[in-house]
């Protein structure tokens, strides 16, 4: 019984959850019995007074309006997305790094920045010929475009064997990317 009360009391620990939730714990047959009721009026006063509500402090309030400093703050998502980006291990990895000196690390970090840059690129590029993708779902998929080279031995003695150049096979949304990208300039068929 005083495991389950511990329990609840846990869950309800948060931030004004006391105020929402009304609970009861008994004991029927050996068994604890959680009962709760959720008040709606608690609810709605939170609403009204403090949910949803935010403030926004900035030093551009003389040279930005009021949409600006709002779209600028709802923008900083962008930011965000790009530093993870740079975390993914797969992509745009900016660890780990093994240099020993401070220039070395400067560098590292401008090629990750650069290549940060153009994959944003990349993503605005395909957004604006109708493909939505993330730039690790846009790279995953570029990567499996493969140009192969047939190699066929000579007919004759002491010629040279032929080479062919293809495109592997690729999926649907790879075609797409394909042309969207307009790929097949730098192919050497």
């Amino acid at each position: 019984m005083a495991g389950v009360k511990k329990k609840v009391d846990g869950w309800l620990k948060a931030r004004h959850m006391k105020e929402l939730f009304h609970t009861e714990i008994t004991e029927q047959d050996g068994v604890p019995m959680l009962e709760y009721r959720f008040e709606k009026d608690a609810w709605e006063s939170l609403q009204k007074t403090l949910l949803g509500k935010t403030i926004l402090f900035t030093d551009n309030d003389d040279d930005w309006t009021d949409a600006q400093i709002v779209h600028g703050y709802r923008s900083q998502h962008h930011v965000e997305s790009a530093f993870r980006c740079m975390k993914d291990p797969h992509h745009i990895s900016l660890r780990p790094q093994f240099h020993w000196t401070d220039q070395k690390i400067k560098v590292h970090v401008f090629c990750c920045v650069l290549a940060l840059m153009l994959c944003s690129l990349l993503q605005r590029e395909l957004h604006h010929k109708g493909i939505g993708l993330s730039v690790p779902k846009a790279l995953d998929r570029l990567a499996g475009i493969r140009e192969v080279g047939i190699v066929y031995p000579s007919q004759m003695d002491g010629k040279k064997p032929t080479i062919k150049m293809t495109l592997s096979s690729i999926s649907e949304e790879q075609r797409a990317l394909f042309e969207a990208l307009d790929l097949k300039r730098y192919l050497a068929i």
